[in-house]
């Protein structure tokens, strides 16, 4: 995130890709881990980061060709 700003009823959230994503509210968790602990990724042929993230394609598909990943478990959105 490059940026906030407020722009009239909503913010506007500049990325380093120069976009901006605009919200009503926002909310700002900087290092959050993946949520992945639980969930057994081993038995699916899946890995974590040191982050406890998954790594996705910009459509959300992992490396198992059946598994895709959104959420806490692959960080912010792309």
């Amino acid at each position: 995130m490059l940026g906030l700003r407020n722009e009239a009823d909503q913010f506007a959230v500049r990325l380093t890709d120069g976009r901006d994503l605009l919200a009503d509210s926002v909310i700002f968790a900087a290092d959050r881990p993946g949520a992945t602990a639980d969930l057994g990724l081993e038995a699916a042929g899946l890995e974590a980061d040191e982050d406890g993230r998954l790594w996705c394609d910009d459509h959300g598909r992992t490396w198992v060709p059946s598994i895709a990943a959104a959420g806490e478990v692959v960080g912010f959105p792309r």
